[in-house]
């Protein structure tokens, strides 16, 4: 009965230590078919990504200049009127005539700046777009090459090992594949 005992024991053991050897081989399995990819560093860092946001930000640098101009010349005019109604120099039928036209022009101008807004910001998509039409297939082919059944978003992630990380790879072969895109978004077809 002892030795029997002592034969379980050690079946128990032998068991135990195959477990715990094999379990860490399989988990290392697993983690080699996966990557992982910065999409936002894809764009940020790409050169199609630099140089379409140096035309975006210019796109809004224009926009900002825009806003401020219209707010500083209602500014003035609303000023010009406040003065006018002070020292008594305007009639009513007059300023209210004016501060319709005023009403009326800020009206335009907030539309004027929604649609530049909405049309900045369909150009900023398009980008993003192009990007990452262009680089599913490179990332496809490194999952290839490395035998990943997976590729992850890094934001969807905790911790990674950094053999795992192919940002650099995709940007690197994004810079050949597709240099530039568009900044300016095919025309959309307006449904009747």
């Amino acid at each position: 009965m002892k030795t029997f005992l002592k034969a379980a024991a050690l079946a128990a053991t032998a068991l135990t230590a195959t477990v715990s050897v094999t379990a860490p081989v399989h988990a290392q399995t697993a983690q080699a078919q996966i990557v992982i990819v910065d999409m936002d560093e894809v764009i940020g860092t790409s050169a199609a990504g630099k140089g379409a946001q140096a035309v975006l930000q210019g796109q809004a640098n224009g926009l900002q200049a825009r806003v401020k101009t219209l707010t500083d010349g209602f500014q003035k005019e609303e000023d010009a009127l406040r003065t006018q109604v002070q020292n008594k120099t305007i009639a009513q039928p007059a300023l209210e005539a004016k501060l319709k036209d005023l009403q009326s022009r800020k009206q335009s101008a907030e539309t004027e700046i929604g649609g530049r807004q909405r049309s900045l910001q369909q150009s900023q998509s398009y980008v993003v777009k192009q990007i990452d039409e262009a680089a599913q297939p490179i990332i496809t082919a490194i999952m290839k090459e490395r035998g990943a059944s997976i590729a992850l978003a890094s934001g969807a992630t905790v911790q990674i090992a950094n053999s795992l990380d192919i940002t650099a790879e995709v940007v690197k072969r994004l810079n050949v594949a597709k240099p530039s895109v568009s900044t300016t978004p095919p025309a959309q077809t307006q449904s009747k």
